[in-house]
């Protein structure tokens, strides 16, 4: 194996308060949703971010998903969590 291919990423995620969703965000600037019960990408839940990302939480009743970057900035984002997904 090629040892650039054994780059250590960090990954972040948090865990929806109520419903069985998970987020990541990671080094390749992704957010994505995932359905825990599936153990599937929601595949409509994908958005590119354009910093990198070093944390990420859900608001306290789950509408909000807020993601904190390298560069000090934060975004706030309405999670419209769709599970209807394949």
């Amino acid at each position: 194996m090629n040892k650039s291919n054994q780059k250590n990423k960090k990954i972040f995620m948090t865990i929806h308060p109520r419903e069985p969703i998970m987020i990541t965000v990671g080094e390749d600037k992704n957010l994505c949703l995932w359905d825990i019960e599936k153990n599937k990408l929601l595949n409509n839940n994908k958005k590119q971010l354009d910093d990198y990302p070093t944390c990420v939480k859900f608001s306290p009743d789950g509408d909000s998903i807020i993601v904190g970057f390298i560069s000090g900035n934060f975004q706030i984002l309405d999670s419209k969590i769709q599970k209807n997904a394949n």
